[in-house]
């Protein structure tokens, strides 16, 4: 293994959907990410916004930042860096899902 070869360390996946995510939710649960995901990055489109925002979460630290390309904003796309072997993925897609607002939130 190479000094930058991180694969046999590291897993990563990506999450895309046309969701609305509502950011105190989405905040909540970053911070309650496990600690074996180590970086979360991406678009996100938030309802308390009227623009997409990009999100680098690393640790206990998230930022959100508008974006400036708005072609991208109906769709919220991340990218999840954790250690090799986490099995939690499904349990950070549920989590993902409760973030989205509801109808009733819509109206």
């Amino acid at each position: 293994m190479s000094r930058d070869d991180h694969s046999e360390m590291l897993s990563s996946r990506t999450w895309q959907q046309t969701a609305t995510l509502n950011i105190e939710r989405l905040r909540g649960w970053l911070q309650a990410l496990p600690s074996d995901v180590f970086r979360v990055k991406g678009l996100m489109v938030l309802a308390q916004s009227s623009s997409a925002h990009w999100l680098q979460h690393v640790g206990s630290r998230s930022q959100f930042l508008p974006a400036t390309d708005e072609a991208m904003a109906n769709v919220s796309r991340l990218v999840f860096i954790a250690r090799r072997g986490f099995d939690g993925w499904d349990a950070l897609e549920r989590g993902l899902q409760a973030c989205k607002i509801t109808e009733d939130e819509r109206t």
